[in-house]
């Protein structure tokens, strides 16, 4: 009998928020998949291009068309479509804007449904270990696309003001998803990314969050992705945060890479010796909006004290 091949983790990082970090959760952790020695492919499916251009890949793609539009108009490919980035063992699928005049044009068609798996429906995907799909922070039918043909699910969270904001939504999508297309799609959880430890708001937006995502069954993944100024910096280099830190003469003190190296290692605790995707419950869309009604009326305070409406 011939030996079975292994399927990839297949992951979505998917928001309905802006600004939440859902691109560096994406580019990070793929990066620390791969120094646990994990082969990793992004799809970038953000029209924006931003996880293309922070893997230093965004001027190949649009040199030599190789990007998910190609996916969607002309059946290519993961062979077609995939560019080396500079790390080893990391290969991207970009995106640029054409890929949202093309989804326009497919608009009311099964197709627009379709993108993930008319480019990842192919032998080659079993060459990874890991797929880690960006999506645009919308409940678009790229989206759809994604969580169609994805094993899980992972929701970055930012601890602001109304954190449960669109939460909801995304459930409801979910729900649709898991009961026309893809029953087996399972919510990993929930990240929290931008942390500021000495900002007292956050502190108090973090245990409404721990309060709320326990009620609901909903698992919280620590360590908390911290809020450093090597972010930005590392997104301008066009490095992932662990590689623009090696680069740098004086170290600096903290760094979030260490916080996704660890989440990638617990992620992977959760994913080993698992099957793909697994029978779970939906989270309650109805559920999810009554804990974002509560945290709404939750009041908060600043650093200095004072109220945050």
């Amino acid at each position: 009998m011939a030996k079975k091949i292994a399927e990839p983790n297949i992951i979505t990082i998917a928001t309905q928020k802006g600004g939440v970090g859902k691109t560096s959760l994406t580019v990070n952790l793929a990066e620390a998949f791969v120094g646990l020695k994990k082969k990793v492919l992004v799809l970038d499916l953000d029209y924006q291009g931003d996880a293309s251009d922070w893997l230093g890949v965004a001027d190949v793609i649009e040199e030599s068309k190789r990007s998910t539009t190609w996916g969607l108009v002309r059946g290519k490919k993961i062979p077609d479509l995939r560019v080396s980035t500079t790390i080893h063992g990391l290969d991207v699928i970009g995106s640029d804007l054409s890929l949202n005049y093309a989804i326009q044009k497919y608009n009311g068609q099964q197709e627009q449904f379709n993108v993930v798996k008319r480019i990842l429906d192919c032998p080659e995907r079993h060459e990874y270990d890991i797929i880690l799909i960006d999506t645009h922070p919308s409940l678009d039918p790229l989206l759809t696309s994604a969580l169609n043909y994805s094993h899980y699910y992972l929701v970055p969270m930012f601890p602001e003001k109304h954190p449960f904001k669109g939460l909801e939504y995304l459930m409801r999508m979910v729900t649709s998803v898991k009961e026309n297309q893809n029953p087996m799609l399972f919510f990993l959880g929930i990240v929290i990314t931008k942390y500021k430890k000495k900002a007292k708001a956050h502190q108090e937006y973090l245990e409404v969050i721990k309060e709320h995502t326990s009620d609901a069954g909903i698992t919280l993944f620590e360590p908390f992705i911290r809020d450093t100024d090597s972010m930005a910096s590392a997104s301008g280099s066009q490095n992932p945060l662990s590689q623009y830190i090696k680069e740098l003469p004086v170290k600096p003190k903290e760094s979030a890479g260490t916080d996704y190296r660890k989440l990638a290692t617990s992620l992977l605790t959760k994913l080993k010796g698992k099957r793909l995707g697994r029978p779970q419950k939906v989270i309650d869309p109805m559920k999810v909006k009554v804990i974002a009604e509560k945290t709404k009326e939750h009041q908060y305070t600043d650093e200095f004290g004072s109220l945050v409406f």
